[in-house]
């Protein structure tokens, strides 16, 4: 089957509304959002407007951040093709295979982020992994947490024990032998910043 443009995609789903300044901007100009568009292969109607709403979700987070940043965003995609391709493609994978679209908001939260250099591509591209892997309420109750550093029990840090974004250890006293405890890793403390940071660029404007 041959490989088709997301905006084709956009264009034809009549049950996904894209607004005109994303189709003449950000689908135009970011090479992020270029290497995706060059890079869907179409399978089904019903999948490919499902995944394109995903992507218009997580083209309108972007687009909610100021002018200076959109142009770090470019500045950064243009520096370093081979880099931008790896996270493009991390990035949009991702959101394909996202059973919620509240992922698509996690995703640009991280990846603008990683735009503002507070978190590398590497760490970006593992933050995808452990998006795409976790439930998606899971997550957002962990960047809910307070005190983060402080072992815990709290069913928020526990329900991830299987990602890096948690330390599991057991009790150390006589009455909490045999207890499993909880607390944020520095992985873990790292992508709730990420993801804040990303949200505040987001409310900033």
């Amino acid at each position: 089957m041959p490989v088709r443009s997301v905006i084709e995609i956009l264009a034809e789903s009549s049950e996904v509304v894209i607004d005109q300044g994303l189709r003449d901007g950000l689908l135009k100009d970011i090479p992020v959002v270029g290497f995706v568009a060059k890079s869907i292969d179409v399978v089904s109607s019903i999948r490919d407007k499902l995944f394109a709403s995903k992507i218009v979700r997580f083209l309108e987070a972007i687009e909610e951040i100021g002018e200076e940043e959109k142009s770090k965003l470019r500045e950064k995609m243009s520096n370093s093709p081979q880099e931008a391709g790896k996270v493009g493609e991390v990035v949009i994978l991702t959101i394909e295979q996202a059973t919620d679209s509240d992922k698509s908001d996690l995703v640009a939260n991280v990846f603008l982020a990683y735009v503002s250099g507070i978190i590398t591509a590497n760490e970006l591209r593992r933050m995808c992994d452990v998006v795409d892997k976790s439930f998606v309420d899971d997550l957002l109750d962990f960047t809910a947490i307070h005190n983060m550093g402080k072992k815990t029990e709290h069913p928020a840090l526990t329900r991830l024990r299987n990602t890096p974004l948690v330390d599991m250890f057991g009790g150390d006293k006589i009455d909490d032998i045999g207890k499993q405890y909880a607390r944020a890793s520095k992985f873990g403390k790292k992508f709730v910043n990420a993801h804040l940071h990303g949200k505040a660029l987001r409310q900033r404007q």
